[in-house]
């Protein structure tokens, strides 16, 4: 069964995750077969990278990792998906029609026409990094997919995302110029997530999908199928930690003791030890800060239903929240009270599998995602690479490398001077001068040198000839 093998990497605030898959290409199924994460702080803020040597330091580590999980080894990663996503991400809706010339079959070029329009005429400061259709008309009646219709005009409402420049250059100096990794393609991290764990249902009927981060929360609403609106709001999990912390703890203290006892909804038959912060604090203190700041969060949430100028009634199937800030304890159930919405927690697909028992698919949606996004764009790179066989021959002119029982190498004899080329029938190396090393001069010293006979020896030799007769001396 043909497979194709892929890679991604997601540079967040708190962690950067690594993970390898491999796509069924017959069903399209995808098989998640290893995931690797690095813990980080401060080289990442509001998600793009500030420190270059420090993020491509800990994205060596992972990719070395995930080379050596049985599932990969021995390929090769040399190209992976990258997600973009943070607080200068925006989606820019942008409005352009097409008058054709009469009545005309609007056909798949026509609609690539309209597209090119809408990307050449939008003008902005900041980067381009995707572009997403939206609603269309034909001559002013609404149609969901143009092609195959008749008019005169045709129009479209386009979503165009952006970012600020520094950060997709900053990503290009981590792969192209630190890890000289390819980047297979770069992926709108919020796009990905509502592939992976919103159902057609769900974004037809109305949806809201929030990825609570460390950092960073985005919010993408989805109408009649389609995204009508993404923001991000530059506030996160790790603004509850920095509040426990400022009672007089270390920030991993307080991320331990968010993660273990954290609870976004006061409840007074729970208890906690006073010791799992700091014997000076008290846990109801404590629980206020946290409740507190889950509070201002929640409603910055929901602020953009607003925003979007939509109401609650239009999202009739709900929110549906992802991210490492979204698993504390009661969050669902404070957005619920807020908004009066069903709220579930998003898991992919069950079009995706997980080889590794170990990999918890909830926690690790934005990963996943970026494997999938191959998927849906239907992509055909090969990002992991089996080494080739090397084959070794006999004969002089093929080259062959490092195969035990052979002498020496060729390092390409397509080239010119500069390689170096080797073989059986060649000198040794030894007896050439200008190829002897420090070591070889050390071995050939090393080698005691012949001696001359001693004087018994010369004596013994004599006697012998002395005593031998002439007849003797003529046989020999």
């Amino acid at each position: 069964m043909p497979k194709r093998y892929i890679s991604a990497i997601s540079i967040g605030s708190s962690r950067i995750k690594g993970a390898v898959g491999c796509i069924d290409t017959a069903t399209g199924s995808l098989t998640v077969l290893a995931i690797d994460e690095q813990p980080i702080s401060g080289s990442v803020r509001y998600g793009w990278v500030n420190n270059v040597e420090e993020v491509s330091n800990h994205i060596a580590g992972i990719v070395a990792r995930l080379q050596a999980v049985q599932a990969v080894a021995p390929r090769k990663i040399e190209s992976v998906y990258v997600g973009i996503s943070g607080r200068s991400l925006a989606s820019n809706p942008h409005k352009v029609s097409l008058r054709l010339q009469g009545e005309q079959k609007i056909t798949a070029d026509t609609m690539a026409m309209l597209q090119r329009d809408a990307y050449e005429s939008f003008h902005t400061d900041y980067d381009i990094v995707g572009i997403m259709p939206g609603d269309f008309t034909v001559d002013n009646i609404p149609t969901v997919n143009p092609v195959g219709s008749y008019g005169n005009t045709v129009a479209g409402t386009y979503n165009i995302f952006t970012c600020r420049p520094q950060l997709l250059r900053n990503i290009h100096r981590v792969f192209d110029d630190r890890l000289s990794l390819d980047i297979a393609g770069t992926v709108i991290l919020p796009v990905a997530e509502s592939e992976l764990v919103l159902t057609s249902d769900e974004r037809r009927l109305g949806c809201m999908l929030v990825d609570l981060g460390s950092e960073t929360t985005t919010v993408s609403i989805y109408k009649d199928g389609e995204l009508r609106y993404l923001a991000t709001i530059p506030i996160g999990g790790r603004n509850i930690t920095r509040d426990i912390a400022s009672l007089g703890v270390t920030e991993e203290r307080a991320e331990d003791f968010k993660v273990v006892y954290g609870d976004a909804m006061p409840d007074e038959s729970a208890t906690v030890p006073p010791s799992a912060v700091g014997d000076i604090l008290s846990d109801i203190v404590v629980g206020h800060y946290i409740q507190a700041r889950a509070g201002e969060i929640a409603a910055n949430i929901m602020a953009h239903v607003d925003y979007a100028g939509m109401r609650l009634s239009d999202l009739t199937a709900g929110i549906i929240l992802v991210g490492g800030g979204a698993r504390l304890r009661n969050f669902g159930h404070l957005i619920e009270n807020e908004s009066k919405l069903h709220v579930r927690i998003g898991v992919p697909s069950s079009n995706v599998r997980i080889a590794d028992s170990s990999i918890q698919p909830v926690r690790e949606v934005d990963i996943i995602s970026l494997l999938n996004s191959s998927v849906v764009m239907g992509s055909d790179v090969e990002c992991v690479i089996e080494p080739k066989p090397v084959n070794v021959q006999s004969s002089r002119s093929d080259a062959y490398e490092g195969t035990p029982g052979r002498q020496g190498y060729v390092i390409d004899d397509t080239d010119d001077d500069s390689d170096m080329t080797l073989f059986d029938d060649d000198p040794d190396p030894d007896d050439l001068p200008e190829f002897e090393t420090p070591e070889r001069q050390v071995k050939k010293k090393s080698i005691p040198e012949p001696q001359k006979p001693s004087r018994w020896i010369s004596i013994r030799d004599r006697i012998i000839h002395v005593m031998k007769g002439p007849d003797e001396e003529d046989d020999e």
